[in-house]
């Protein structure tokens, strides 16, 4: 294990020993520093060092704010440290135009979900319709996801809490707009691949990650990659979530939608009227 006496960056002591070991290890993770290229192996701490810094900051360690200083027992260090950084593996996090196999749920794939669950296929829809509002894609057509902080920082003990605040707390919230959903998600997977995944709620029917046995997968990889597909998959992960959990199936069966939105949304569900949501969306779909 490396180490550094004293800080390195804007404003810091800058020895020479600790300059030097900086730069070695920012060459070995070159590829963190891209659109960069890696410092040269010798010389002071200059301006072209500090902008390494900043993008194997922003990058290599998934920092939201590079502050150009790396400390002896900060994250940046602990990240420059690491033999191999090898990034996000899911296909999810490469950088492609989604196509998907089916072009959305028709009148007849509702049906027969609720035949599944002996429940009404307005019922179905009605969650459809408030868990996602717009559509179940992005603009590059990846999957509708709301990264959950809180389940993160279950997910990994806490281990990132003070270190990168915005994608790991104990406390929910903090969500952002939209489109800062998949970044937050790829940072998160920077540091624990696979709790990231489990801490993202998923496509149509907003099913958390976490939640992937439930829906029949072996693993939040292939339950994803099922995500991707399309959203006859959504909902068929949808059906076995809610059939695996008898209070859920009653709920829904019975239109009791605080109750559904208790289980489904976690106790702070009234906070985003998600019952209301529910019952004013099945009203207007039952609408005669």
């Amino acid at each position: 294990m490396d180490r550094i006496t004293a800080s390195v960056g804007t404003g810091s002591a800058n020895l020479a020993d600790d300059v030097a070991l900086v730069r070695r290890l920012l060459r070995r993770h070159a590829r963190w520093v891209q659109p960069l290229s890696p410092p040269p192996e010798q010389g002071p701490f200059d301006a072209e060092l500090d902008r390494a810094i900043r993008a194997f900051q922003a990058n290599g360690a998934a920092l939201a704010k590079p502050d150009g200083v790396i400390s002896p027992s900060g994250y940046t260090f602990k990240a420059l440290d690491k033999a191999v950084i090898a990034g996000p593996r899911h296909r999810v996090f490469t950088p492609f135009c989604w196509a998907h196999i089916d072009d959305g749920l028709t009148a007849q794939d509702y049906e027969a979900a609720a035949k599944t669950l002996g429940a009404d296929a307005a019922a179905i829809r009605a969650v459809a319709d408030t868990e996602t509002k717009s559509s179940s894609w992005d603009n590059v057509g990846r999957p509708t996801i709301l990264f959950e902080r809180h389940y993160f920082s279950r997910l990994t003990q806490g281990a990132f809490d003070r270190s990168h605040t915005d994608i790991s707390a104990k406390s929910a919230g903090g969500y952002g707009k939209f489109a800062a959903q998949y970044p937050k998600l790829i940072r998160a997977a920077m540091l624990d691949e696979d709790a990231a995944l489990r801490s993202a709620s998923w496509g149509k029917f907003q099913i958390m990650g976490d939640n992937f046995k439930a829906c029949g997968f072996t693993n939040v990889a292939s339950f994803v990659d099922a995500m991707l597909e399309g959203e006859r998959r959504h909902l068929a992960a949808f059906v076995s979530f809610i059939g695996a959990d008898g209070r859920l199936k009653t709920a829904l069966q019975k239109r009791e939608w605080a109750t559904f939105a208790r289980i489904y949304n976690g106790p702070k569900y009234a906070d985003n009227a998600y019952d209301t949501k529910m019952a004013d969306a099945y009203a207007a779909l039952t609408k005669r």
